[in-house]
């Protein structure tokens, strides 16, 4: 029963890996879909000037939840 708990949060944390992934390719910054978890923190975390307009929040509320679901995560690793 963990096993499948800690399985649903990798694969959402995946998914809004993802969905950072794609919000960057929209404004130029292009991730290797390969790409590790880090490169793509690295990108979501710069300024917010470095994106335009609503860009920055969602991609600050996809990066909080990143944060949310390891830390929830690694409690059932």
């Amino acid at each position: 029963m963990v096993h499948y708990a800690w399985r649903g949060f990798v694969k959402e944390r995946t998914a809004t890996l993802n969905r950072i992934r794609g919000l960057l390719t929209e404004f130029g910054h292009i991730l290797a879909a390969e790409a590790e978890a880090d490169p793509v923190r690295r990108e979501a975390a710069k300024p917010p000037e470095a994106l335009p307009g609503q860009a920055n929040r969602l991609i600050c509320d996809q990066h909080s939840q990143i944060h949310h679901l390891r830390k929830t995560g690694s409690c059932w690793n």
